[in-house]
């Protein structure tokens, strides 16, 4: 339960720091917790001043109100997290557009991506050309993540549209569309 515990509140803090900057308070970040499955109020604890101590949170006051907030180490830690135990990409419902993670990095930057090439296929992204890859179901912030892991985000796009022209129904049938 511990480890499982740690890894939730990881989870649910990424989910309120999209940014370094984005802060959240014990009692937000408690219900978040509740919704995934309970709050052990020792273990929370615990986890926390782990986090801040390890200087993944930092937090402070304000109107007599605790606070937390991601730091960029937090931040890149909870962006390895997500790399290594993967994204919950699959949707329920797809909305009937694509999304083209497109990239250009240079050749010195060829093990980034590679490695970004080697992430979306694992993801099933569909490799549409070398560097262009179609996913049917919102990616931005995980993309964005691999980016910034990585440190090439500035090198990626991702572009959102309703046709792939004459290779749609292709596409929609790996996706099982």
């Amino acid at each position: 339960m511990k480890k499982n515990f740690g890894e939730n509140l990881l989870i649910a803090i990424g989910e309120f720091s999209l940014a370094v900057w984005d802060v959240f308070s014990r009692e937000s970040l408690s219900k978040k917790m509740l919704k995934m499955g309970g709050v052990d109020t020792r273990y929370f604890n615990r986890s926390l001043k782990r986090y801040e101590n390890s200087g993944l949170i930092k937090s402070f006051k304000k109107d007599d109100k605790k606070y937390y907030q991601l730091t960029e180490k937090g931040f890149l830690k909870l962006n390895e997290h997500q790399i290594k135990k993967g994204f919950n990409l699959k949707q329920k419902r797809w909305d009937g557009r694509w999304r083209l993670v497109i990239f250009d990095v240079p050749e010195e930057r060829k093990y980034a991506r590679e490695a970004l090439r080697r992430r979306l296929k694992f993801f099933k992204f569909f490799p549409f050309q070398k560097s262009v890859f179609v996913f049917p179901y919102p990616c931005e912030k995980e993309i964005r993540a691999l980016g910034e892991y990585f440190k090439i985000n500035d090198m990626i796009e991702i572009i959102i549209t309703d046709c792939l022209g004459s290779r749609n129904e292709e596409i929609k049938s790996f996706f099982n569309l």
